[in-house]
């Protein structure tokens, strides 16, 4: 018998939290946190969003969040800057529907850089005179950024929003505004909306680091205790009175080339998490949803199901409503299958329940990403730390006691049976109480209204038959395989690296990651052997994907999943530069089950034919897609594959030709079977224990050559002038400036390249944004080509309107010119190189 709870019982704090409220108003939460390399991160939320703005306001609250940003001057920001702070990267500002949220990565830690960071902070919380000329400025950035995410989802997504809100302000006000509510802004507006939102009672201060809570608090009580209070506004009411009963919601766009549908469901607002009762309600529909989502999974892998991407969750949303939501996605497919398929298994689940073995596996993956945040907290950046807290906040949940928070999650997850979780799946999305989701492409065979209604009605209300249980997991292996042996061992004293080479040619790495401890990162590697074949290129990318959701020989992927559900084991698979990447998380538990899994995956891997046929109609939508984004075409150009040294220049017969299911298979079965391997594991496990494991489980592969750069046709000297067309609807431009480099053997060359990419950036943002007022995006990087390749790319992205492109490429070019004749200043190289260092102790402390 379960011991009863007290359902009223408060939640117990986290002693590490200090929570305070000035007598103006204004409220703080300082969480000490020794995150690897000692950062501090703040924010600072203003509650007020789009959903707050008047008829005669729209657009206003993004405007004062990006008007704001340029409060945030003095000598405290000067300190941090010279110190590494770089505004757009470690400086920023977001509106959403319900906030307004300003943050800030700190360089460093110190009471000295605290009180900067609380200073510019302070300084935008503190605001001051709007004048015309700023305005303007600032007009011209945001009419930019909208030009840019202005594309054929957006659209949709305005669509339905208006739909699914009724008659609330939800799709009417845009978080990020609109062209037209942004051109309105005046200045004598922007002021009257600034003074009634921006008041001390409605901002809280969140600061997450390794710093001392109570002093924390008072240096924070010092330096804002002199904002002025101002008045509570009223709100404009939040909450929704959509039509009752079933009813749909349509999106659609001629350039949406993905199809969504959805089941919604709207309900009030629910009370926050606060007490054990609230807790408990929080952790079990948060399982009968992870329930759900393994169905959708089960029966795509089962072929029940065409369409791709399940996307379930219940979430109170913009402190607006409760919000349930279960849905698919299928490129270029039909949504009126992936809506009869989705409302399929609805109806299914609601009449006849869960299966056990789908609770089974809902408990274990609730469990490892509750035990991943927990176990895994003090690991935690403060970066993804801060973030967590500034949700649960602005949710209203308590900062709860993560080892009770744990334990009484744990205590709720053993009582969550068959019945218990159909029982919260049928409240969370009654019948007959359904919102109907359509976005698809406009045109020819575009969804009307009534026609969702009466597919989905159809799939909803029809008999079902139940889902027979899954077989019993089967093992990974029936036998221990035969284990190879090290042939050669070395160590890197200075970063702690053991690395080891196989007697079947397998290299591997280790290195031991205490820092939080529990979790371990299995990362496996590759070579493809780029032979600039599109073809083989393609197959590639289809294994990438197949490893994504992995299949075996006397295994399907969902009896896979389940596996690594009771293992705690994570995985993704992804191409970089001609690599088939894997990487596998757990716990050092089951760290063995994970090597079994990657040693499975080496030896007879499945390419699924569901899986197949959903990755080929993605590709083709991804392809129609790229034909009118301004970026992708350049990234296709640049990427484009050049043949080996020795090879014709001409295309092939088969580059062009249809990647099928049995070229997939055979490819994948060749390259498993001899393509040179580097495995590396990091983590709380000793060299003894990894290495053991690799002799076992990778030193039992076939035998393979060991690893040799081939040999790329470079690009002969000169100048290259590409002029692309999009056509798209969006009047934006996107702009690629810079010049073949070096490759990653190059080490020394590639750490300065990267360190003039981000100068590089900082100067351009400064000439471009202040100094013209060119509204921009600016991403300035180096990428190192493969190893051997004797290549990479220097490179300078920008995405602007049309007629500002030639002047911005022009401006890229002379920077580029100045900064390769005179080099970085003392400060920026200084400024660069501090933010570097901050990154790399964070990453080499942390196992991934």
């Amino acid at each position: 018998m379960l011991r009863p709870v007290n359902a009223d019982e408060p939640l117990p704090a986290d002693p590490g939290m200090v929570e305070g409220r000035l007598d103006n108003g204004l409220r703080y939460l300082v969480l000490e946190h020794a995150s690897p390399g000692d950062g501090v991160h703040l924010n600072l939320r203003v509650d007020v969003g789009s959903l707050d703005e008047l008829d005669s306001e729209r657009g206003m609250a993004r405007f004062a969040q990006e008007y704001s940003m340029g409060w945030a001057q003095g000598a405290p920001l000067e300190r941090l800057r010279a110190r590494g702070l770089h505004a757009g990267e470690d400086l920023w500002g977001r509106v959403r529907h319900d906030q307004t949220l300003f943050g800030l990565a700190l360089p460093g830690a110190g009471a000295g850089v605290l009180a900067d960071g609380l200073g510019v902070l302070r300084s935008i919380a503190q605001g001051g005179l709007v004048d015309g000329q700023s305005v303007e400025g600032v007009r011209r950035t945001i009419l930019t950024s909208l030009r840019a995410s202005d594309d054929g989802a957006a659209r949709a997504r305005a669509q339905w929003l208006a739909d699914l809100g009724g008659d609330s302000l939800l799709g009417t006000r845009p978080p990020e505004g609109t062209q037209d509510s942004i051109g309105s802004v005046s200045p004598e507006g922007l002021a009257v909306f600034l003074k009634r939102w921006y008041g001390a009672q409605n901002m809280t201060l969140i600061v997450v680091g390794a710093l001392d809570g109570d002093e924390t608090a008072q240096l924070i009580s010092e330096m804002f205790a002199t904002l002025e209070p101002s008045p509570t506004p009223e709100r404009q009411r939040r909450g929704i009175s959509a039509p009752g009963g079933r009813r749909s919601a349509l999106g659609s766009d001629p350039e949406l080339e993905q199809t969504r549908v959805a089941l919604i469901r709207i309900a009030p607002v629910r009370d926050p998490v606060r007490t054990v009762g609230g807790l408990r309600r929080f952790v079990l529909e948060r399982a009968a949803m992870e329930a759900m989502e393994i169905r959708l999974r089960s029966a795509m892998s089962a072929g029940r199901i065409t369409s791709d991407r399940p996307r379930v969750y219940s979430t109170d949303l913009f402190r607006l409503m409760h919000y349930t939501h279960i849905g698919l996605s299928v490129e270029g497919g039909d949504w009126a299958v992936a809506l009869e398929e989705m409302c399929r298994e609805v109806a299914r689940v609601r009449e006849h329940g869960f299966t056990s073995g789908e609770v089974e596996e809902a408990r274990h993956r609730l469990l490892a990403q509750l035990e991943s945040l927990v176990q895994g907290r003090d690991s935690l950046p403060s970066a993804e730390l801060i973030r967590w807290v500034s949700y649960s906040d602005a949710q209203g949940h308590a900062w709860v006691d993560p080892a009770r928070e744990l334990a009484l999650s744990r205590r709720f997850l053993v009582e969550a049976d068959s019945a218990l979780l159909g029982r919260v799946f049928r409240t969370l999305a009654p019948a007959g109480k359904e919102v109907l989701l359509v976005s698809a492409p406009a045109g020819e065979g575009a969804p009307g209204r009534d026609t969702i209604m009466s597919i989905g009605s159809a799939a909803l209300d029809s008999p079902t038959s139940p889902t027979p249980e899954a077989a019993g997991l089967g093992r990974l292996f029936d036998r221990v395989p035969e284990a190879g042996e090290i042939v050669e061992i070395s160590a890197h004293p200075s970063s702690g690296v053991w690395s080891a080479m196989l007697s079947n040619g397998v290299r591997v790495h280790h290195t031991r990651v205490g820092y939080g401890g529990e979790r371990v990162v299995l990362s496996l590697t590759l070579d493809l052997a780029r032979s600039g074949d599109a073809q083989r290129l393609a197959l590639s990318a289809c294994a990438a994907n197949a490893w994504a959701e992995p299949a075996l020989g006397g295994l399907d992927s969902a009896s896979v999943r389940r596996v690594m559900a009771e293992a705690r084991t994570q995985l993704r698979s992804w191409v970089e530069q001609d690599m088939l990447r894997l990487e596998i998380e757990t716990t050092p538990e089951h760290l063995t089950t994970a090597m079994e899994l990657a040693s499975r995956m080496l030896t007879d891997p499945v390419i699924e034919a569901p899986a197949f046929d959903r990755w080929t109609r993605a590709q083709r939508a991804s392809a129609r897609e790229g034909a009118r984004d301004p970026r992708a075409l350049i990234d296709a150009a640049l990427d484009a594959p050049s043949p080996p040294a020795g090879e014709s220049d001409g295309a092939s017969s088969d580059q062009t030709a249809p990647v099928t299911i049995d070229d997939a298979r055979a490819w994948l079965r060749e390259r498993i079977r001899s393509a040179p391997i580097e495995a590396a594991i990091a983590g709380d496990v000793s060299r003894t224990e990894a290495f053991e494991l690799c002799e076992r489980y990778l030193g039992s592969l076939t035998p393979r050559a060991a690893h040799t750069p081939q040999p790329v046709k470079r690009d002969e000297p000169g100048e290259v002038s590409l002029e692309l067309t999009a056509d798209t609807v969006t009047p934006v431009a996107a702009v690629l400036v810079g010049f073949r480099s070096c490759d990653a053997s190059q080490v020394r060359r590639a750490h300065l390249l990267s360190i003039a990419s981000r100068v590089l950036e900082r100067r351009l943002s400064r000439v471009l944004r202040d100094d013209r007022g060119i509204g921009v995006r600016i991403r300035a990087e180096m990428s190192p080509g493969r190893a051997g390749s004797g290549q990479g790319v220097f490179g300078v992205r920008v995405t602007t309107s049309p007629e500002h492109a030639d002047e911005v490429a022009r401006i890229i070019e002379d920077e580029i010119t100045r900064l390769g004749e005179r080099g970085p200043s003392q400060d920026e190289f200084r400024s660069v190189t501090r933010r570097i260092e901050r990154a790399y102790l964070e990453a080499i402390t942390t196992p991934a």
